[in-house]
């Protein structure tokens, strides 16, 4: 049986060690944790040892794998121990702070033939899958547009990032990932509401060549809100991200001519299907691909270099936008 480690159990981090300790294809051996009252606190719910020092757990206990669920600003130093230690690792997004350290997390990964997979959840929401077989079985025709709505208040425990980083960062992955292209180009306005070092509101426009998205995130607004709308030339959806509701309206159009003799195209009501994807949880099925990975029973959903990707377009708006 595998054996599982956890570098960090904050908000995040206690909920891929109760998935690990779940699963029956692992078993959950140790957690690191700098707070120790916090750290000791599960560790004692799973009956598995603690550490302060994550060296000392990944020498101690030898692991397989690893979830680093730490600070953006730690990924790299933490993870190049990690993976330096040949163990697999599962890497909270983003990858690291820098396109540098996310390059070189990814060569040591490839040249000790390691799964390194790194945490964009959404990719597993189970929403997403559906709306892509939806994408992939040509129901929207051309897609025209895409809107993302990700809003809520600033996450208290976040410190070293700002709202383009942590959060828009999961749109720019998705909008690349359901077009299935890169960007032609991107802008965006950037604002501090609340804080006054950090961005915590972002409004982001990016082209493709054939269409474009629209990205509204921020840490302001006082309500929970994930949404995605997607408009093509022969339908709409809407996707609520949180409790994974789509609804998808076919257009029904019909043209002809009108008094004048002009070409006019007509919508009449559409025909809407409503209905409720199976529900799972998105970090259980990110955990599931990681371990089935390393089993090789499966391929990653999100290949490391794509999620790279995605934090290069965030670190170029939020760089040209600077506070």
């Amino acid at each position: 049986m595998l054996q599982a480690c956890v570098i960090g159990v904050g908000n995040m981090g206690r909920h891929h060690a109760r998935i690990y300790f779940e699963n029956n294809q692992v078993q959950l051996r140790g957690i690191s944790d700098s707070n120790t009252e916090v750290g000791r606190k599960y560790a004692d719910k799973y009956d598995i040892d603690f550490f302060t020092n994550y060296n000392k757990m990944l020498d101690t206990i030898k692991p397989d794998l690893v979830s680093l669920v730490t600070p953006t600003s730690t990924h790299y130093e933490i993870g190049k121990e990690i993976l330096n230690r040949g163990i697999n690792l599962l890497i909270e997004k983003p990858i690291a702070d820098s396109i540098k350290h996310g390059e070189k997390l990814i060569q040591i990964s490839e040249e000790n033939d390691l799964v390194l997979l790194v945490g964009h959840i959404e990719r597993y929401n189970p929403g997403i899958k559906a709306i892509k077989k939806v994408i992939d079985k040509n129901f929207f025709g051309r897609i025209s547009s895409m809107q993302f709505q990700r809003v809520g208040v600033v996450p208290p425990q976040i410190k070293d990032t700002n709202v383009v980083i942590d959060l828009a960062i999961h749109d720019i992955d998705l909008s690349n990932y359901l077009i299935g292209d890169t960007p032609d180009n991107y802008k965006a306005n950037l604002n501090n509401t609340h804080l006054k070092n950090r961005y915590d509101s972002c409004d982001i426009l990016i082209s493709y060549p054939n269409s474009s998205s629209y990205i509204q995130a921020n840490w302001i607004t006082p309500v929970k809100i994930r949404t995605l709308t997607i408009t093509g030339e022969k339908g709409y959806a809407r996707l609520n991200l949180v409790t994974q509701k789509l609804e998808l309206f076919e257009s029904i159009i019909e043209t002809d001519f009108d008094d004048y003799g002009e070409y006019i195209i007509l919508f009449k009501k559409p025909a809407i299907t409503s209905f409720n994807v199976e529900k799972e949880e998105p970090l259980g099925l990110e955990i599931n691909n990681f371990i089935n990975t390393i089993k090789k029973k499966e391929k990653l959903k999100i290949n490391p270099r794509e999620a790279l990707v995605s934090l290069d377009i965030a670190i170029d708006i939020n760089n040209s936008n600077k506070c």
